[in-house]
Protein backbone atom coordinates (compact mmCIF):
# COMPACT_ATOMS: atom_id res chain seq x y z
CA UNK A 1 0.00 0.00 0.00
CA UNK A 2 1.25 3.09 -1.19
CA UNK A 3 2.16 6.07 2.17
CA UNK A 4 -0.67 7.80 0.42
CA UNK A 5 -3.08 5.17 0.64
CA UNK A 6 -2.18 4.89 4.19
CA UNK A 7 -3.03 8.50 5.28
CA UNK A 8 -6.48 8.17 3.34
CA UNK A 9 -7.16 5.11 5.31
CA UNK A 10 -6.29 6.63 8.24
CA UNK A 11 -8.14 9.74 8.04
CA UNK A 12 -11.49 7.73 7.06
CA UNK A 13 -11.02 5.50 9.98
CA UNK A 14 -10.75 8.55 12.22
CA UNK A 15 -13.40 10.24 10.98
CA UNK A 16 -15.71 7.38 10.83
CA UNK A 17 -14.81 6.81 14.98
CA UNK A 18 -15.13 10.73 15.39
CA UNK A 19 -18.55 11.27 13.74
CA UNK A 20 -20.50 8.97 16.05
CA UNK A 21 -18.67 10.43 18.98
CA UNK A 22 -19.24 13.86 18.22
CA UNK A 23 -22.79 13.41 17.55
CA UNK A 24 -23.33 11.39 20.98
CA UNK A 25 -21.46 14.58 22.44
CA UNK A 26 -23.32 16.71 21.02
CA UNK A 27 -26.88 14.94 22.05
CA UNK A 28 -25.28 14.39 25.73
CA UNK A 29 -24.63 18.77 25.44
CA UNK A 30 -28.47 19.48 24.65
CA UNK A 31 -29.81 17.19 27.28
CA UNK A 32 -27.71 18.29 29.77
CA UNK A 33 -28.77 21.98 28.81
CA UNK A 34 -32.36 21.23 28.82
CA UNK A 35 -31.86 19.50 31.98
CA UNK A 36 -30.56 22.56 33.62
CA UNK A 37 -32.75 24.37 32.33
CA UNK A 38 -35.36 22.48 34.02
CA UNK A 39 -33.82 21.72 37.19
CA UNK A 40 -33.22 26.09 37.20
CA UNK A 41 -37.36 26.05 36.31
CA UNK A 42 -37.92 23.50 39.22
CA UNK A 43 -35.77 25.19 42.08
CA UNK A 44 -37.88 28.60 41.02
CA UNK A 45 -40.86 27.65 41.13
CA UNK A 46 -40.52 25.93 44.66
CA UNK A 47 -38.75 29.04 45.92
CA UNK A 48 -42.42 31.09 44.22
CA UNK A 49 -44.23 28.16 45.75
CA UNK A 50 -42.71 28.74 49.00
CA UNK A 51 -43.22 32.37 49.27
CA UNK A 52 -46.60 32.40 48.82
CA UNK A 53 -47.14 29.66 51.49
CA UNK A 54 -45.70 31.72 53.69
CA UNK A 55 -47.25 34.71 52.54
CA UNK A 56 -50.76 33.13 52.82
CA UNK A 57 -49.80 32.10 56.39
CA UNK A 58 -48.57 34.99 57.36
CA UNK A 59 -51.59 36.69 56.16
CA UNK A 60 -53.73 34.17 57.98
CA UNK A 61 -52.31 34.23 61.02
CA UNK A 62 -52.50 37.97 60.83
CA UNK A 63 -56.34 37.54 60.22
CA UNK A 64 -56.79 35.12 63.46
CA UNK A 65 -54.81 37.45 65.48
CA UNK A 66 -56.87 40.32 64.53
CA UNK A 67 -60.18 38.76 65.38
CA UNK A 68 -59.34 37.63 69.25
CA UNK A 69 -59.83 40.99 71.03
CA UNK A 70 -62.14 43.68 69.44
CA UNK A 71 -65.41 42.59 71.15
CA UNK A 72 -63.55 42.64 74.43
CA UNK A 73 -62.54 46.12 73.90
CA UNK A 74 -66.08 47.11 72.92
CA UNK A 75 -66.85 45.22 76.19
CA UNK A 76 -64.87 47.30 78.45
CA UNK A 77 -66.04 50.57 76.42
CA UNK A 78 -69.61 49.94 77.27
CA UNK A 79 -68.19 49.30 81.01
CA UNK A 80 -66.41 52.61 80.58
CA UNK A 81 -69.82 53.85 79.86
CA UNK A 82 -71.82 52.79 82.47
CA UNK A 83 -69.71 53.67 85.19
CA UNK A 84 -69.20 57.23 84.62
CA UNK A 85 -72.73 57.63 85.88
CA UNK A 86 -72.81 55.00 88.38
CA UNK A 87 -68.97 55.48 89.78
CA UNK A 88 -66.81 58.09 87.94
CA UNK A 89 -63.70 57.01 90.04
CA UNK A 90 -63.98 53.50 88.96
CA UNK A 91 -64.65 54.69 85.00
CA UNK A 92 -61.86 56.41 84.91
CA UNK A 93 -59.22 53.75 86.46
CA UNK A 94 -60.80 51.46 84.06
CA UNK A 95 -59.60 54.29 80.76
CA UNK A 96 -55.82 53.66 82.85
CA UNK A 97 -56.13 50.26 82.93
CA UNK A 98 -57.43 49.69 79.04
CA UNK A 99 -54.70 52.74 77.84
CA UNK A 100 -52.09 50.14 79.28
CA UNK A 101 -53.70 46.94 77.85
CA UNK A 102 -53.95 48.90 74.49
CA UNK A 103 -50.38 50.26 74.98
CA UNK A 104 -48.92 46.18 74.78
CA UNK A 105 -51.30 45.71 72.17
CA UNK A 106 -49.80 47.93 70.08
CA UNK A 107 -46.16 47.41 71.11
CA UNK A 108 -45.91 43.29 71.01
CA UNK A 109 -49.49 42.36 69.73
CA UNK A 110 -48.20 42.65 66.23
CA UNK A 111 -45.67 40.34 66.48
CA UNK A 112 -46.19 36.75 65.99
CA UNK A 113 -44.39 35.60 69.02
CA UNK A 114 -43.63 37.55 72.40
CA UNK A 115 -41.56 36.25 75.45
CA UNK A 116 -43.92 34.41 77.71
CA UNK A 117 -43.51 37.20 80.53
CA UNK A 118 -44.46 40.13 77.57
CA UNK A 119 -47.77 38.31 77.13
CA UNK A 120 -48.59 38.04 81.15
CA UNK A 121 -47.67 41.82 81.55
CA UNK A 122 -50.57 42.43 79.28
CA UNK A 123 -52.44 39.90 80.69
CA UNK A 124 -52.10 41.48 83.78
CA UNK A 125 -53.55 44.82 82.17
CA UNK A 126 -56.41 42.85 80.74
CA UNK A 127 -57.30 41.10 84.40
CA UNK A 128 -57.08 44.50 86.18
CA UNK A 129 -59.49 45.85 83.89
CA UNK A 130 -61.89 42.68 84.22
CA UNK A 131 -61.32 42.91 88.03
CA UNK A 132 -63.19 46.05 87.75
CA UNK A 133 -66.06 44.89 86.34
CA UNK A 134 -66.70 42.04 88.11
CA UNK A 135 -65.31 42.41 91.20
CA UNK A 136 -64.02 39.77 93.71
CA UNK A 137 -66.14 36.99 91.52
CA UNK A 138 -62.41 37.26 89.79
CA UNK A 139 -59.93 34.62 91.26
CA UNK A 140 -56.81 34.61 89.69
CA UNK A 141 -53.49 32.26 90.54
CA UNK A 142 -50.41 31.94 88.23
CA UNK A 143 -47.97 29.02 88.58
CA UNK A 144 -45.11 30.18 86.01
CA UNK A 145 -41.71 28.87 86.39
CA UNK A 146 -38.92 30.94 85.94
CA UNK A 147 -37.20 29.15 83.25
CA UNK A 148 -40.71 29.47 81.34
CA UNK A 149 -40.69 33.11 81.41
CA UNK A 150 -38.04 33.93 78.70
CA UNK A 151 -39.70 31.27 76.18
CA UNK A 152 -41.54 32.57 73.17
CA UNK A 153 -45.64 31.81 72.53
CA UNK A 154 -47.88 33.54 70.20
CA UNK A 155 -48.98 36.65 70.99
CA UNK A 156 -52.34 37.23 72.61
CA UNK A 157 -52.71 33.66 73.20
CA UNK A 158 -53.10 33.95 77.22
CA UNK A 159 -55.32 36.77 76.84
CA UNK A 160 -57.84 34.96 74.66
CA UNK A 161 -57.51 31.91 77.23
CA UNK A 162 -58.61 34.42 80.07
CA UNK A 163 -61.08 36.07 77.92
CA UNK A 164 -62.44 32.83 77.08
CA UNK A 165 -62.10 31.69 80.69
CA UNK A 166 -64.03 35.04 81.94
CA UNK A 167 -66.98 34.45 79.43
CA UNK A 168 -67.78 31.06 80.39
CA UNK A 169 -66.79 30.64 83.76
CA UNK A 170 -67.52 33.87 85.62
CA UNK A 171 -69.84 35.84 83.47
CA UNK A 172 -72.85 34.09 84.29
CA UNK A 173 -71.96 33.14 87.85
CA UNK A 174 -73.36 34.45 90.81
CA UNK A 175 -70.49 33.22 93.09
CA UNK A 176 -66.65 34.03 92.93
CA UNK A 177 -65.02 31.44 90.57
CA UNK A 178 -60.89 30.67 90.08
CA UNK A 179 -59.01 30.77 87.71
CA UNK A 180 -55.85 29.22 87.31
CA UNK A 181 -52.80 29.52 84.85
CA UNK A 182 -49.51 27.51 85.29
CA UNK A 183 -46.25 27.48 83.00
CA UNK A 184 -43.62 25.15 82.93
CA UNK A 185 -41.11 23.47 80.96
CA UNK A 186 -41.03 19.41 80.33
CA UNK A 187 -38.33 17.65 77.59
CA UNK A 188 -37.45 21.02 75.81
CA UNK A 189 -41.39 21.88 75.52
CA UNK A 190 -43.67 24.34 76.70
CA UNK A 191 -46.99 23.12 78.84
CA UNK A 192 -49.55 25.88 79.60
CA UNK A 193 -52.96 24.99 81.23
CA UNK A 194 -55.55 27.29 81.99
CA UNK A 195 -58.40 26.15 84.16
CA UNK A 196 -61.45 27.95 85.28
CA UNK A 197 -64.36 27.26 87.33
CA UNK A 198 -68.10 27.62 86.52
CA UNK A 199 -71.64 27.48 87.83
CA UNK A 200 -72.98 24.09 86.59
CA UNK A 201 -76.45 25.13 87.61
CA UNK A 202 -76.01 28.72 86.08
CA UNK A 203 -77.55 29.49 82.67
CA UNK A 204 -74.52 28.65 80.13
CA UNK A 205 -73.41 31.62 78.09
CA UNK A 206 -73.96 30.82 74.43
CA UNK A 207 -70.68 31.34 72.29
CA UNK A 208 -69.25 30.47 69.26
CA UNK A 209 -65.78 29.10 70.68
CA UNK A 210 -64.29 31.12 67.78
CA UNK A 211 -61.82 32.10 70.50
CA UNK A 212 -60.52 28.11 71.08
CA UNK A 213 -61.12 27.46 67.26
CA UNK A 214 -58.30 30.43 66.93
CA UNK A 215 -55.90 29.11 69.45
CA UNK A 216 -55.87 25.80 67.70
CA UNK A 217 -55.46 26.88 63.86
CA UNK A 218 -52.84 29.29 64.85
CA UNK A 219 -50.84 26.57 66.85
CA UNK A 220 -51.17 24.67 63.55
CA UNK A 221 -50.04 27.31 61.26
CA UNK A 222 -47.49 28.47 63.49
CA UNK A 223 -45.64 25.02 64.80
CA UNK A 224 -47.31 22.57 62.14
CA UNK A 225 -48.01 19.20 63.90
CA UNK A 226 -45.74 19.75 66.61
CA UNK A 227 -48.25 21.68 68.91
CA UNK A 228 -50.86 20.07 71.14
CA UNK A 229 -53.81 21.45 72.06
CA UNK A 230 -56.48 19.97 74.11
CA UNK A 231 -59.67 21.10 76.16
CA UNK A 232 -61.94 19.10 78.59
CA UNK A 233 -64.56 19.48 81.27
CA UNK A 234 -63.71 17.80 84.61
CA UNK A 235 -66.61 17.83 86.90
CA UNK A 236 -67.26 21.95 87.32
CA UNK A 237 -63.53 22.91 85.86
CA UNK A 238 -63.00 23.41 82.21
CA UNK A 239 -59.40 22.90 81.39
CA UNK A 240 -57.46 23.67 78.33
CA UNK A 241 -53.72 22.05 77.52
CA UNK A 242 -51.23 23.76 75.31
CA UNK A 243 -48.10 22.02 74.97
CA UNK A 244 -45.21 24.02 72.21
CA UNK A 245 -42.15 23.19 71.52
CA UNK A 246 -39.21 25.55 72.02
CA UNK A 247 -37.37 27.68 70.04
CA UNK A 248 -39.66 26.63 66.78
Amino acid sequence: IFPGQQIINYISGSVAFKIPFCFFAYIVFVISIYLLKYYNSYIEKKEIESRLSESIQEAELTLLRNQMNPHFIFNSLNSISSLTIIDPEKAHDMVIKLSDFLRYTVGYGQMQKVPLKKELEMCEAYLDIEKIRFGEKINVEMQVAVEALEVDVPSMLLQTLFENAIKHGIYNSLNPERILFKARIEENRLELIMENTFDKEGSKKVGTKTGLKNIKERLRLMYKNLAIFENQIIDNKFVVWINIPINT
